[in-house]
């Protein structure tokens, strides 16, 4: 950890999750090596999280510095998990961003579109003729968070699986396999899975003989039309895919595949409480 002076909210997301599936996997709990020597946001962040609770250290073992710039105080919820469907948590954690800024109070829409990633990841994320990233584990094991981040003046929310990824899952379905085809013309030569979770939203928007998959699509879309301003990103294989509320679409290759998929929604506080930012 030394010298590392910021990690972005989905990064600690993902390495919050990788130091828990590494610990089920070697039947021990990790090690951070020169935690103290990173940057008080990192560090920050990973408090937050439960990370260090987690790894047994604890917070009196270090000086935490509280004196962060006003860029740099974001609040990140305790990561929650499970290996099935449980909408309790997802309420819960619905709860807990509510009380770090009370003005937020989750709509049905906001429930429903984290308790469809999440059943995504029960459902599809974890096909067992697909190879994974990570081995070892935990059962078909999602993960979930929420911010504040007062300076942005927006709330994000995370679910983040490290299963096989949504191109290589659909790929693997053949009614998927053709309605992608029909869609991109022909899967020859696509090179971004970024385009394929573009292709999988436009099918899942128009299909309802894909009604499964396609409806669980729309309901993650479904918390941008409602508040009408925001982003989704999805970030699944090498692929990353961000689309806003009025429908702009900005997508990129990584060069490496994240281990899984990160579904991120970014709503500013004005869409969910009235202020003006």
């Amino acid at each position: 950890m030394k010298g590392i002076e910021r990690i972005s909210l989905p990064c600690a997301v993902i390495l919050s999750a990788e130091l828990k599936r590494w610990s089920s996997h070697i039947g021990q709990v990790p090690s951070l090596q020169d935690f103290v020597k990173c940057s008080d946001r990192v560090k920050s962040l990973l408090i937050d999280l439960g990370t260090l609770s987690h790894l047994g250290i604890s917070k009196k073992s270090y000086k935490r510095d509280r004196q962060l710039k006003s860029e740099e105080q974001i609040t990140l919820l305790p990561l929650t998990s499970a290996n099935w469907q449980n909408a309790k948590k997802i309420y819960k954690l619905n709860e807990q961003l509510h009380e770090v800024f009370s003005k937020f109070s989750a709509k049905h829409f906001h429930h429903r579109a984290m308790l469809e990633a999440t059943n995504n990841v029960i459902d599809h994320a974890y096909d067992e003729s697909l190879p994974l990233k990570y081995a070892g584990q935990p059962g078909k094991q999602w993960y979930a968070t929420g911010s504040y981040d007062p300076s942005k003046k927006a709330l994000r929310f995370f679910v983040y699986d490290q299963g096989a990824g949504i191109p290589s899952s659909l790929l693997n379905k053949p009614d998927w396999r053709r309605a992608l085809e029909d869609v991109l013309g022909s899967l020859f030569g696509v090179q971004h899975d970024a385009d394929i979770i573009e292709a999988a939203f436009e099918i899942g928007r128009s299909r309802t003989g894909l009604a499964e998959r396609g409806k669980g699509l729309r309901d993650i879309r479904n918390v941008l039309d409602q508040t009408g301003s925001g982003y989704l990103r999805i970030i699944s294989g090498k692929g990353d895919y961000l689309e806003t509320a009025d429908h702009v679409v900005q997508k990129r290759s990584h060069g490496s595949h994240i281990g899984g998929t990160l579904v991120e929604w970014s709503l500013p506080v004005s869409a969910l409480s009235g202020e003006k930012t």
